[in-house]
């Protein structure tokens, strides 16, 4: 911004980030204090924490033996779930 430059809309950025697959950057706070002239030593951390993995339950026994997995394909019964 010092050199005349207008940053983009954070849409357009948070299409890039898309795109290159970089989504833990909050673009509009980031925006915002740029627009403001924030000094960078008080601008906080522009990081956000990736969203928290949703597992399926129940899922697959892993401690399921070789031996009860060839039974279980053999006989196409379902697997056990814990």
């Amino acid at each position: 911004m010092n050199l005349g430059l207008e940053p983009k809309d954070s849409e357009f950025y948070k299409a890039m980030a898309k795109e290159k697959h970089i989504l833990f950057y909050d673009y509009d706070k980031f925006l915002d204090h740029l627009n403001r002239k924030v000094p960078l030593d008080e601008c906080p951390a522009f990081n956000v924490p990736p969203p928290e993995v949703e597992f399926k339950d129940p899922v697959i026994d892993p401690r399921e033996t070789w031996g009860e997995f060839v039974k279980r394909i053999i006989e196409f019964e379902e697997p056990p779930l814990v």
